[in-house]
């Protein structure tokens, strides 16, 4: 039985040479199978799957059997031909493959919390065969991360084939776990290696809102307020500055502490109470990207510093609001007060003078039954 050159996508034929016959008989059974289950494809010209398969009689003592679009399924198998009862078998296998695969880490920079992404090259074709086994996976212990597309986490990790012969997998919101680890990229038979290793200059770790505090500290003295920034994680040095409408200028560093992966930083600022007070944005420059840092205004601050200042330059407005209270204080005595207290000695005397009267009436009704006992005569 003999074979065409093999090639996925394509196209291969197989042909069965019947020795000792001069002509192929059709009354003769024809069979073709393949797989170690004898899986039927074609009993004397009648296929079990035409876009698949094709049979041929060729004139003398030959039939072969064709082969559509080459995947891996149809490789590394038996294929079997019978005429009659004889038999001949061919094991098909997979060629050398004339192509090889390549991995790498298309982003310049890894941001923590960010996204990266690997691309896989098949070098060698021209387009990324569907029916070609795609996989991706990492660590020593090759845990699959994406298989013909199917990903096992969603929010972690993306693949899309590309247009030409590459495919890339995406990974989002990536962490230490993530990096200073092997992927790996499979196509078909073949596989590429690449070792993600991060080091001071390929990384950055931005400063994110929920490990950034800012701090105002009052300085009345010199009417000035300081600004703090306390950066818990970040890499490498930001650059941080401070801009008004009119007026700039930047942080100086106060404290820091290098770990392993990150820095934590204290940065500050003393403004004038004039700008201070006024609207400002910080920002900070981490290995060259630019981040807005979000803050709440000292509007407490200034209202206090702007009453302060206040009583120290006009102090006659500050006796005039003194002198104010108890001014509403007297009011609230002579308007509400002694009005209450007048109704209430009203009641008081109006009630002592009922009491009065109701006494003298008992009185004389005792003094009339007196005189009524005195008068009666006795029997």
């Amino acid at each position: 039985m003999a074979t065409d050159t093999i090639s996925f996508g394509g196209d291969i034929v197989l042909t069965c040479t019947v020795h000792g016959i001069q002509t192929i008989d059709s009354k003769s059974t024809r069979q073709w199978s393949m797989g170690d289950d004898d899986e039927l494809l074609c009993y004397n010209g009648r296929i079990n799957n035409l876009k698949k398969y094709e049979e041929n009689i060729f004139p003398g003592n030959e039939f072969s059997l064709t082969i559509f679009n080459v995947t891996e399924s149809d490789l590394n198998v038996v294929y079997q031909c019978r005429y009659g009862f004889d038999a001949a078998s061919k094991l098909i296998e997979a060629d050398e493959p004339d192509f090889f695969l390549s991995l790498r880490l298309v982003t310049d920079f890894i941001i923590f919390g960010g996204y990266i992404i690997l691309t896989c090259v098949v070098n060698g074709i021209s387009t990324i065969d569907n029916e070609v086994t795609r996989q991706w996976s990492m660590g020593n212990d090759d845990q699959l991360l994406s298989y013909d597309g199917r990903i096992n986490n969603h929010r972690k990790y993306e693949e899309t084939i590309l247009p030409g012969n590459e495919f890339s997998l995406k990974i989002f919101n990536v962490t230490e776990k993530d990096l200073n680890v092997t992927y790996r990229c499979r196509y078909g038979f073949d596989v590429a290696n690449k070792f993600i290793e991060i080091n001071e200059h390929n990384y950055i770790y931005p400063p994110k809102p929920e490990s950034t505090t800012i701090s105002y500290l009052l300085e009345n003295q010199n009417d000035t307020m300081n600004i703090s920034i306390h950066f818990e994680k970040v890499f490498p040095l930001p650059n941080c500055s401070i801009t008004t409408i009119d007026y700039a200028t930047i942080f100086n560093i106060f404290d820091l502490i290098e770990t392993e992966r990150v820095m934590e930083v204290n940065l500050s600022v003393s403004l004038q109470k004039r700008v201070a007070c006024n609207k400002f944005n910080i920002s900070c420059h981490v290995a060259g990207q630019l981040y807005d840092i979000e803050y709440e205004r000292p509007k407490d601050f200034c209202s206090l510093k702007e009453t302060v200042k206040q009583s120290t330059i006009n102090p006659s407005e500050e006796f005039g609001n003194n002198f104010i209270l108890p001014v509403i204080l007297i009011f609230l005595v002579v308007f509400i007060l002694v009005p209450v207290l007048v109704t209430v000695k009203g009641f008081l005397s109006k009630r002592r003078n009922n009491t009065r009267r109701e006494t003298k009436e008992k009185k004389q009704d005792d003094t009339e039954d007196m005189v009524d006992m005195n008068n009666s005569p006795l029997i």
